[in-house]
This record gives structure tokens, C-alpha cells and sequence, in this order.
């Protein structure tokens, strides 16, 4: 599955067909345009449309079930972790008076299988879901409707309004399963165009296929997820494990394994790791077992190995939920190294390219009582004097902004703070450089508040102390005070020592040839004369358009993130909720 998405990869993808809705009662057909949604997502930076469908209404909350990629705006590999202040809404009826834009927020998300649940609140009239517990059976030349909204905005007849949907024909042209016998990707006969990502793909009557996903260029081939796996998310599963190993003593390893929960419904009551280690399948240890601990949407486990060469070691994990108990869709393998004898526990690695989530502890041998992240960025104001330490992920990539440097912070592997600025003086900053990888960390220093030409809160960072995985402090980094002055920061100081001239010039002509100060008159003829050489230059700019054989130039178009109609529809709400005090969040 993921080779195929890092071959044809497209963000958001919808059928190049435009009729065959005919087949389906006028009913079913309503009913599956009400449930299919408009999906809009802005992260500040980058902006994005897709499709979605309603899976699930309870009262006035509702589900969304749409692509990973569109929700986190990625276009190659996947990455687990939405950055906060990603803003993503979903809109009913979309292109018709009818239209409803409604924000949401992602509660679950599978980036392996390219998967995502968006959930809304408060929301009245919700329309019936699709079902998705009576799947049908995929067969080669079966003719199936893909329904969502190719090009996005691009086909919209009415600036005011999102575009409406589109409901296409394409055919099944393979049901590819993957090395455990599972249905993997559904191939379709027909290209799939941007926009339609995330939208349901139906038997033509109205059954759950698949979640369109991806297209190969410029091969007439559409994919999709299979409807089995949106039932597998829908049902509460695992992901991608993160697994760390740790040298204990001459003798023994411990893996450290964290497995993040993809469970949007809270099905998922406990998790147990089976797992083996060995040189291969001939000389495998037996299946063992170790239960995990959840936590924060995370099930951890931790076990020992005995210390030697290299090892594989494979993990699978048993889901309980209150249907029933199952095991997660395939095993997971890594190879542990071999660490030298004198290997300690500050050499542990990572063995996976997923990181676990950063757990902030309240307080620690750094610093004064650590705080959460997230209630120094909500309530900058509560910390603003005092000396704080806080946990978090650091990048090993420094900006240099006036004399100091701005480090990179991050409250998950992938969520960099925005509404903060960390900044740590040259000395500081350069000895973060020398990290090879994020590390998690505990920074101490003092919040003030921003200067004039910047809208975040500064924390001013003092020491850094890099963390080992049980949260102890393994070394601290400090300002060197031995550390070269900057060019920029002794020329200031030689300023200030400058002395004071006690006694006034009588001419101001003298003065200035004293102090080095040119005379104001010559200042204002030079701004004189350089101001009628800017008009003569626009005049000649303006005139070169009228000589013989000049082609009038064309003005460039404009590109923007949104369209009007998108922007104005959420400027809307916005205004809407406010007055009404709504909270869709």
C-alpha cells in the first residue's frame, strides 16, 4: 500500500466522469449527496480541499470519515500528527442554498493506511450517514460511482458558493490484497482527478467500495482504500509502533514500545504486545506476551532481551474491545543492533521511524516545577516575570534573528509551537546545532512579552537539559560565558562608551566634520535630487510602452490559498458564532 501511494501520491482526487447517477433511486441518490462533504483545510501556511462522507451521527455530533494526506495537507510520505492549529471544516450541501460550513476536529488518524475521522459538534438536522456495515463483494468489471468534488473550487459556477458535487463512473479493474491475504488497494479502470480524496466510492446500489486515495499519472488508473479497512479504524486498532531500545547492563536490552491508538469511537479497553525475537524463523524464541499500559491515545510495554548480536525482533498486538478480541492487522519487525560492552543507556536508538508522543511530567531535577506546553501557550499571561521550565521536543535547526537565534520547538514529533517564539543567545543556540536528531528536552527560562513587530510571546531560553527516555536529565546546556562577542553585539557596547562632548560647536559645519556628521543641507539636497531621478525613470518606464513594435505587457493572474467564496463562507461562520456563542470545536 505505501509503495503504491509514494508512486502516485495525489492530494486530493476525484473521477474525470460526469454522469451514471441514473442507475441509483432518486432517493438513495439525495440521501448520497446530503451524507458526501465538502472538506476545507488551512494550517496558516497551506491551504487544501478534499471530499468526506458522513459514517456515523450521534444527536448533533457526526463523523467524517476522508483521507490522512488531505487533513494534514501532505504530499509525500506520511507523517503521524495534525499540527494545532490546523483549521479544517466540512461543508453539507455544498453549491446549494442549503450550504452549511461547520468546523471539526480530527479525532483519529491512520497516515499507514491513509485514513482520517473528523468529528463535528452541535450541529442540527445532521443527514443520515452512508452505511458501512453491509460492504459488498468486489469483483473485476463491477461498475462503481465515485462521488466528491474533482478540481475543488476550480468548477464552481458561483463565487459565493462552494462548488456542487460530482458523481462519476469508473470501473473495477483489480482487487489487489497484500501478503496476509487482506484486500490492500482496489484498482479502478478511469483517472482520478485533485479533489476528490477522502470521497466514498459506491456500488452502483449504493454500497461502500472504497475511500478514493490516489491515481497513477498518466496511466488511466484510479486506487482506493478498501471499505474493510475504514471498518478496521471505524472498529479501534493500532498503528505503527514506535520501539526504542536501551543497553540495561552487559547482559540485557530493554525495548521500550509505544502504539498509538487509532481508535475515533473509544472501542479499544485493552492491548497486549505478542511478540519474538531471533535470527530468523529456524531459530525464533517462543510467542510471548506483555500487556500495555494506555494512555493518552498510546498503549506502552516494555521487555527485555537478552544483550548480544544482532537481533529480530517481531511484535503484534492482541486488541480487546467490547465486541470482542482480535489481533491488529499484520506483525512489525525491527532489528535490534548490537551495542558495544561499553554501552550505556544514553546510546539508546529508535528502531522505528515513528517517535512516541512526549509526556510532560509536573516537576523535575531542572528548573522550578515544570508546566504543560499547552497552558503556557493558552495563558501566556499567567508566566510572564517568572523563571518556567517546560517539556518538549527540540529540532536541531536554529534561525539567527538580531543577535540571538530562534530554536525549533515542537509539542509532538511533528506539531512545531507556532504561538511561541523560543529564542537562546549564539552560544546557546550553536551547541543545539550539534544535535543529530529531535530530542526531547526540558527548556527553562523566562517569558516576556513580545516587542511590537512580533505578535508571539518570547521565551527567552536559559538552559536546555536533554532528557533520557525515563525523563532524568542527561546533560545540560548552557550559554558558554567564554563564547566570541558577535561583531554586531561589541560594536553596540563600543557606541555606548562613546564619550559625551562637553563643549557645543559654534558652526554646525564644523561639528559635523568633528562627529563625522553629514551637513543636513547636503542631506536634503541629496534626497532632492534623487527624488527627480526616480520620477524621470517612471516616466521613461511609461512611455517605453508606446514604442514602435513593444507589445502591451498582460497583467500576471493572482493565485490565492482560497477562493473568495471559501474565505467569505468562513468569515461567516465565524461572525455567526460569535453571536450565537457556538461552539463547534
Amino acid at each position: 500500500m505505501t509503495r503504491l501511494l509514494l508512486v502516485a501520491l495525489i492530494s486530493f482526487v476525484a473521477s474525470t466522469s460526469a454522469g451514471g447517477a441514473d442507475t441509483l433511486p432518486p432517493e438513495k441518490l439525495a440521501a448520497i449527496k446530503k451524507a458526501t462533504v465538502f472538506v476545507l483545510v488551512d494550517n496558516g501556511t497551506d491551504g487544501g480541499t478534499g471530499s468526506g462522507f458522513l459514517v456515523r451521527a450521534d444527536g448533533t455530533t457526526g463523523y467524517i470519515a476522508t483521507n490522512h494526506h488531505v487533513v494534514s495537507l501532505s504530499q509525500g510520505p506520511l507523517r503521524r500528527g495534525i499540527p494545532r492549529d490546523t483549521v479544517v471544516a466540512v461543508v453539507f450541501d455544498s453549491g446549494l442554498p442549503t450550504e452549511r460550513l461547520i468546523k471539526g476536529e480530527v479525532v483519529a488518524e491512520d497516515p499507514e493506511h491513509d485514513l482520517a475521522m473528523i468529528r463535528i459538534r452541535n450541529v442540527k438536522d445532521l443527514p443520515k450517514p452512508l452505511d458501512v456495515t453491509d460492504p459488498p463483494k468486489l469483483i473485476e468489471t463491477m461498475t462503481v460511482l465515485v462521488c466528491g468534488f474533482p478540481f475543488g473550487e476550480t468548477l464552481s459556477t458561483n463565487r459565493k458558493k462552494m462548488p456542487n458535487i460530482t458523481i462519476g463512473k469508473a470501473t473495477i479493474s483489480s482487487v489487489r490484497n497484500n501478503e496476509t491475504g487482506n484486500v490492500s488497494v482496489v484498482q479502478l479502470d478511469g483517472a482520478l482527478n485533485p479533489g476528490n480524496s477522502g470521497g466514498p466510492i459506491l456500488t452502483t446500489d449504493g454500497k461502500l467500495a472504497g475511500v478514493a486515495v490516489a491515481s497513477i499519472l498518466g496511466a488511466n488508473i484510479g486506487l482506493a482504500i478498501p471499505h474493510q479497512q475504514l471498518q478496521t479504524m471505524m472498529n479501534g486498532t493500532v498503528g505503527q509502533p514506535a520501539i526504542r531500545a536501551t543497553p540495561v547492563d552487559a547482559n540485557t536490552v530493554e525495548l521500550k514500545i509505544d502504539a498509538p491508538l487509532v481508535d475515533p469511537f473509544g472501542q479499544v479497553k485493552a492491548l497486549t504486545a505478542q511478540y519474538r525475537s531471533g535470527d530468523g524463523k529456524a531459530n525464533a524464541t517462543k510467542l510471548e506476551t506483555a500487556a500495555m499500559t494506555i494512555r493518552n491515545g498510546w498503549g506502552t510495554a516494555k521487555v527485555r532481551l537478552p544483550r548480544g548480536g544482532a537481533t529480530t525482533f517481531s511484535v503484534q498486538f492482541q486488541v480487546t474491545r467490547a465486541t470482542g478480541t482480535g489481533l491488529s492487522e499484520s506483525p512489525f519487525s525491527v532489528t535490534v543492533p548490537s551495542f558495544p560492552k561499553t554501552a550505556t543507556a544514553k546510546d539508546a536508538k529508535n528502531l522505528s521511524s515513528v517517535t512516541a508522543a512526549t509526556e510532560t511530567v509536573s516537576a523535575g531535577p531542572l528548573g522550578k516545577k515544570a508546566v504543560t506546553l499547552k497552558a503556557l501557550q493558552d495563558t501566556p499571561e499567567r508566566f510572564l516575570g517568572s523563571r518556567t521550565s517546560i517539556e518538549a521536543l527540540l529540532g536541531h535547526e536554529t534561525q539567527p534573528n538580531a543577535g540571538t537565534s530562534k530554536l525549533e520547538v515542537y509539542s509532538d514529533p511533528t506539531t512545531r509551537v507556532r504561538k511561541l517564539d523560543f529564542m537562546a543567545v549564539p552560544s546557546l543556540a550553536s551547541q543545539v546545532s550539534q544535535l543529530t536528531e529531535q530530542r526531547r528536552v526540558r527548556l527553562t527560562g523566562t517569558l516576556s512579552v513580545p516587542e511590537s513587530a512580533r505578535k508571539n510571546y518570547v521565551f527567552d531560553v536559559e538552559e536546555i537539559g536533554l532528557l533520557n527516555e525515563d525523563g532524568t536529565v542527561e546533560e545540560v546546556l548552557r550559554p558558554d560565558a567564554n563564547a566570541i562577542v558577535p561583531v554586531q553585539e561589541t560594536t553596540a557596547i563600543v557606541k555606548q562608551s562613546e564619550p559625551t562632548p562637553t563643549k557645543p560647536e559654534a558652526s554646525g559645519e564644523k561639528a559635523a566634520a568633528k562627529t563625522g556628521k553629514v551637513p543636513t543641507m547636503l542631506i536634503i539636497a541629496a534626497i532632492v535630487v534623487g527624488m527627480m531621478m526616480v520620477g524621470m525613470m517612471i516616466v521613461g518606464v511609461k512611455l517605453m510602452k508606446y514604442l514602435p513594435g513593444k507589445p502591451e505587457q498582460q497583467p500576471r493572474p493572482r493565485t490565492r490559498k482560497h477562493s473568495r467564496a471559501v474565505e467569505e463562507s468562513f468569515a461567516a461562520f465565524d461572525h455567526a458564532s460569535s453571536e450565537r456563542g457556538d461552539d463547534h470545536e
